[in-house]
């Protein structure tokens, strides 16, 4: 009887293993990502280039059908900081992104940011 048990263990244990072949890199970044880890953590744990997990968070936003976002990266890149900072000061402000549009459209109508600063004594800007 413990020989057909042992038997019957092996084959288990062989058949797990074959059910539980290694997915592939983009597999397993894309389940990370989807449980919320950063790319920062994915990248660590999957031992991949920073390139590489740029491309797939990239593949990852498209197929979550995130398009927009893919394309606002594109755009601005290394800015990022630059553009999460503007985000956050103007909500910080209550200020809808139209708000940010008319207030920018109003500097460049004048002779730009310094003499709209100058104008304003700062007040705006500080």
């Amino acid at each position: 009887m413990e020989f057909i048990l042992d038997k019957a263990a092996k084959f288990v244990e062989k058949k797990d293993g074959d059910n539980n072949k290694q997915s592939s890199p983009s597999t397993q970044v894309y389940k990370l990502f989807s449980k919320g880890t950063n790319p920062v953590e994915v990248t660590i744990r999957l031992d991949l280039k920073e390139s590489e997990t740029a491309r797939f968070y990239k593949e990852f936003w498209k197929l979550r059908q995130q398009h927009s976002l893919a394309m606002v990266y594109k755009e601005i890149k290394d800015d990022i900081i630059s553009f999460l900072r503007l985000y956050r000061l103007a909500k910080a402000q209550h200020m809808s992104p139209e708000d940010v549009v008319k207030l920018l459209a109003t500097v460049s109508k004048t002779d730009g940011l310094r003499s709209f600063q100058y104008k304003w004594s700062g007040s705006i800007m500080k």
